[in-house]
């Protein structure tokens, strides 16, 4: 049966529509939009599948529109058109949302872009209480983890399913779709979202309320409960299911209209039932009511859908309104205008204010034409077979429908009003309409965005993650050292300049957090490796299999992957023992460096090459004249480059250099150092003096903010000459490793790859004030028995007491010049507070001045031009990076691998940072080490060391910490504490105190 022969069937279509009483108050405003639901599935547009009383209660008690018509036959977009007022492909959104390599292919976006129009936020402005309860779907889930949160679409407060960016615990337990394991059932969520509304509605009572009940059902899986089962005893399992979970779905429809009676809204609240497109193809087109096509089609059944609209006083009862042509579009202009709500500033909206015809009053003829695309390509999901499947392209004017492929072939053109099952083609008979309306279709889509074609998005970058050792804040030249750093000063230049990226306080947890994405505790590394707790939790000092590494991510998407340098990320480390931590067991094509921390730079312990341990004079493929590690280091990456260029030109490649400069001891060429000369002499204020000033001058900090005093009076030091020294070597070791970095750069330009080449540099922590041989061994070398090592004798301490390869004993202490590689020492807390200027305290705590580390990015190809040198201030940690690399490979960070669940990704992607748009972070930033724990929500920090009471910094008017603010707001240090605990809970770090053993006071 046809539902436009059915207009008067059910419920009478007066002759003149009269005026209703227009609305004395603003309304509460509940847009149901259900999932998949065909005309033909409800009673009152003539279905007989199964009864549907309460929709059918609705539409006697409001007005059913029998020619609204959805933004699209799928998902994704039809809800965009809705929210946004606008077509869906203008902001590139043209099939469902999925995996990043899915949307690549459908040539669409991740998520809807936070700058679109929206009509909860619209409504925000204008004093509503925002909620979304139910399904999302304009992105997040799979492995998009950067989609903004729903603050960012202007809503209060959310309760979403898992194709959202931040899905209810209880609607979620699994990384996938209506699990077993959720704790409200298949059956049950309707329910819950129709209680989260009540109970929304009633908490806001002061002040009208906007809210999306956005169920995801009809959708399938149809999973009926047992007792609605058994009220359709009869039929196929298929349908029984179907009309099991569409009866119990209009039992909840039933709730809701009492629930709003109950709470004396039901007189205040407008109600709009609709479908966000057709149904699929299922039980012989019945539940179109006879309506041709269904989802994903463009032919009525996909598009054409049903809508009520019920407000008890205000809009009058009983009526069909079977001549206004409504569409999704037009319900952001006309809801404002019934909420007195002003449009946004300079939004160009495709609906029309219609607002009229919600109140059952006549409107004219619609002004704009309604257009729609669906296909753009054979990526795209094509349910409907035969002649059910339809163009691409589609134009309504007036009652003539054309349908027609983007290439102008296949025209199709039908008069709906008489004809709304689209029976009979009449572009051959009516060929000068047909010409005028696709010319006018086909002008239309090309006024879209263009995105880039599939095959140009696979051109993937290089992605090159440099990371130093030990460094501050203020040790690089751009970030306003005097020490020398030409090549990343350049980087930074044609790039951008982090001024608040993270790190976790220390070295191991630190690698284990860049390389999975999550914090620390969560990949089981919340403290060092070789203290592992053998269990598995937080501490176990391995890289757990609940996570895996960028490499891992990256090879399914076609990455070569590559490691020079420090691992630091294994518990067990002996040559012959199980590698299943190491580089090459997770995810790395190639490894050269230290599986532990390093030590010497002349002679490092644990040296590799893939899982094979090597020295300095054995290695069959590396014989540098004199070895130096951070040579070495910077030497292989460029072989693996030049290697990658040869072997796999073809295939994107990414490539961790993860330097131990300038970590202790204090090792460099005598050449570089001779640079330094005399430049530390004044001591410690001078230089922290110079670099606060730079730092100003840079614009990298807030002139206002105070120094901090010195951490140590270089009028008590006895030992000038060697402080210096250690500075002097310090800068050196620094300046060694850019010149390295520069060498990388330069065969990137070598091979033609620079330009598309996402680099970044960054440090595992603040400075290091360790007091690492900076007492005398003397009396303890006395008794050491030292020989040459041969060539393939390994090295096996990573301090004194130690040898060199030569047969020297190493010395520490102040009688010893530090440089040479029988030395041993640290450059002391002195020099770690000049590193980290202006912020206080070092490696190990989470003060500033143990977390905050320069981030630069270059990306000639993905960074704008009017966007370099540029300064980047927003707030972004370590966990960032994976999300960072995964968006820009277009790689799926993985739900499982191999059978073993991964825990979700705790980051956002920078790509938004790298445009000069907000990231948009839905939990704070946390830390703990060693008891020292702190987190960050916006300007706020709550920081404490081991033992000691929070402090509570704004670090917008200081950064520096110098003025705790604990004391004055104690609310807020009573927010944040939870907050802090709550994290701590999720994230694997309790109890306290478990990296030594036991647990630690608060």
């Amino acid at each position: 049966m046809i539902l436009a022969a059915m207009a008067g069937a059910y419920l009478p279509s007066p002759g003149v529509v009269q005026a209703a009483t227009p609305p004395i108050t603003r309304p509460n405003i509940i847009v149901l939009l259900t999932d998949d639901m065909g005309c033909g599935d409800l009673g009152c547009y003539g279905g007989d599948l199964v009864p549907t009383p309460n929709l059918d209660r609705m539409a006697r008690e409001g007005i059913r529109f029998t020619q609204y018509y959805a933004a699209s036959p799928i998902c994704s977009p039809s809800r965009t058109g809705l929210l946004t007022g606008m077509h869906p492909a203008r902001w590139r959104i043209t099939s469902f949302l999925q995996t990043r390599q899915g949307n690549h292919a459908c040539e669409q976006a991740d998520f809807l872009d936070p700058s679109a129009p929206s009509l909860a936020r619209a409504l925000k402005a204008a004093g509503y209480a925002t909620g979304h309860f139910g399904k999302w779907h304009m992105g997040g889930g799979r492995d998009v983890t950067n989609a903004p949160p729903f603050p960012a679409y202007g809503f209060d407060e959310h309760a979403s399913t898992y194709e959202s960016p931040d899905p209810h615990p209880d609607l979620t337990a699994t990384n996938w779709i209506w699990s077993a394991q959720d704790k409200v059932q298949r059956w049950d969520r309707t329910a819950y979202f129709v209680d989260r509304t009540l109970d929304f509605l009633n908490r806001h009572r002061g002040q009208p309320c906007y809210v999306n009940l956005w169920p995801d059902d009809v959708h399938t899986p149809w999973v009926p409960n047992r007792e609605r089962l058994s009220e359709f005893p009869n039929g196929a399992q298929t349908e029984r299911n179907f009309i099991g979970v569409m009866a119990e779905y209009d039992r909840q429809i039933g709730r809701l209209l009492a629930g709003l009676k109950e709470l004396g809204l039901d007189e205040k609240t407008l109600l709009i039932f609709t479908s966000d497109n057709g149904p699929l193809p299922t039980f012989r087109g019945r539940r179109t009511a006879g309506l041709r096509g269904s989802k994903l089609s463009l032919y009525e059944g996909g598009i054409r859908m049903p809508f009520l609209v019920r407000w008890p006083g205000q809009v009058p009862a009983g009526r069909t309104d079977d001549q206004t042509v409504l569409s999704a579009w037009d319900l952001f202009p006309s809801l404002c205008a019934l909420a007195g709500a002003p449009l946004p500033a300079g939004a160009a909206l495709d609906g029309e204010n219609l607002s009229p015809a919600l109140l059952g009053r006549p409107v004219a003829a619609r002004a704009k034409a309604l257009f729609w695309e669906y296909g753009r390509n054979e990526h795209a999901f094509a349910y409907p077979k035969g002649t059910n499947r339809s163009p691409n392209v589609a134009i309504r004017e007036g009652d003539w429908k054309l349908l027609l492929n983007a290439d102008g072939r296949q025209r199709e053109l039908y008069n709906v009003a008489t004809d709304p099952g689209e029976t009979t083609n009449q572009a051959a008979a009516h060929s000068a309409l047909a010409d005028r309306l696709g010319a006018k279709a086909l002008e239309w889509r090309k006024s879209l965005p263009r995105p880039a074609s599939a095959s140009a998005q696979s051109s993937q970058p290089d992605i090159v993650l440099i990371m130093s050792d030990d460094m501050g804040f203020s040790d690089l030249g751009c970030y306003g050292s005097e020490i020398r750093t030409p090549n990343l000063d350049a980087l930074a230049k044609e790039g951008l300049r982090f001024t608040q990226f993270y790190n976790t306080a220390r070295c191991c947890p630190t690698r284990a957090s860049l390389l999975s994405g999550l914090y620390p505790h969560q990949a089981g590394m919340g403290h060092m490796t070789g203290h592992g707790s053998g269990r598995e939790d937080g501490y176990a000092g391995d890289l757990n299999r609940r996570c895996v590494t960028i490499a891992e991510a990256l090879r399914p998407a076609g990455y070569r992957t590559y490691l020079s340098g420090k691992w630091h990320v294994a518990n067990i480390i002996a040559p012959t023992g199980p590698k299943d931590t190491w580089p090459l067991q997770r995810g790395f094509d190639r490894f050269y460096g230290t599986i532990t921390g390093g030590g010497s730079f002349y002679d490092p312990t644990t040296l590799c090459r893939g899982n094979t341990y090597i020295t300095p004079d054995n290695d069959p493929e590396y014989r540098p004249t004199r070895f130096y590690y951070t040579d070495a280091i910077s030497d292989n990456a460029i072989t693996f480059i030049r290697d990658h260029a040869r072997d796999h030109s073809a295939q994107p490649f990414f490539l961790y250099v993860a330097y131990t400069a300038a970590h202790w001891p204090m090792h460099a060429p005598a050449e570089e150092i001779a640079k330094y000369r005399g430049l530390y002499d004044g001591g410690y204020g001078p230089i922290r003096a110079a670099r606060f000033a730079r730092l100003k001058e840079l614009g990298l900090i807030d002139p206002a903010w105070q120094l901090p005093p010195p951490a140590e009076d270089w009028d008590a030091v006895t030992n000038r000459a060697w402080e210096s020294r250690c500075m002097e070597v310090y800068a050196a070791m620094v300046d060694r490793m850019d010149q390295g970095i520069g060498r990388i750069v330069a065969e990137l330009k070598r091979q033609n790859r620079f330009d598309n080449t996402l680099l970044l540099f960054l440090q595992d922590n603040g400075g290091c004030a360790e007091p690492m041989g900076r007492k005398s061994n003397a009396d303890e070398i006395k008794t050491m028995t030292c020989q040459p090592m041969a060539p393939d004798e390994l090295q096996k301490k990573i301090w004194p007491p130690m040898q060199t390869r030569d047969g020297r004993p190493v010395r520490t202490g102040p009688e010893v010049m530090p440089g040479p590689e029988d030395t041993y020492v640290a450059y002391g807390r002195g020099w770690a507070n000049v590193s980290n200027t202006p912020f206080r305290e070092y490696k190990h705590w989470v003060h500033e001045g143990g977390i905050a580390t320069p981030l630069i990015v270059h990306w000639p190809r993905g960074i704008a031009s009017s966007r370099r040198n540029q300064l980047v201030t927003q707030p972004a940690h370590l966990v960032d990076l994976m999300a960072t690399c995964v968006d820009v490979a277009g790689a799926v960070y993985p739900a499982e691998k191999d059978g073993q669940k991964i825990q979700p990704l705790e980051g956002v992607s920078l790509r938004p940072a790298l445009d000069g748009k907000p990231l948009h972070r839905a939990q704070p930033l946390c830390w703990e080490h060693e008891s020292n724990r702190a987190i960050r929500d916006g300007q706020w920090k709550l920081v404490a060391k081991a033992g000691q009471p929070w402090e509570l910094y704004d670090l917008t008017a200081d950064r520096t910490e110098m003025n705790d603010l604990a004391d004055r707001y104690p609310d807020k240090v009573k927010e944040l504490s939870a907050r802090w605990e709550a994290w701590a809970a999720r994230a694997n770090v309790l109890p306290l105190g478990s990296w030594r053993g036991k647990r630690a006071a608060k």
